[in-house]
């Protein structure tokens, strides 16, 4: 089985929040979230947030979801009794 796995790319958003010149406090005012949410994101602490919280941050810096994520291919291999390796 194949399936791709998505984290949000913290750095990325940090990186841009701070070329456009915004504070957290700002940027996360903007996304709906708390700024303890933002810098857990920037950090890498949470990897996979809720999709509102992606879709808000993206929005308020202006970019597509796509451009906030790293995408990778997990291959599970199924065994014969149903469970994955």
């Amino acid at each position: 089985v194949l399936r791709m796995v998505v984290f949000v790319n913290g750095l990325k958003i940090k990186k841009e929040r701070i070329r456009q010149g915004c504070s957290q406090e700002f940027l996360s005012e903007k996304a709906g979230i708390t700024s303890s949410q933002l810098q857990r994101i920037e950090q890498g602490i949470t990897k996979v947030p809720k999709f509102s919280t992606l879709y808000g941050i993206a929005k308020a810096l202006k970019l597509e979801m796509e451009e906030l994520v790293i995408t990778r291919k997990d291959e599970t291999v199924n065994e014969p009794n149903g469970k994955n390796k």
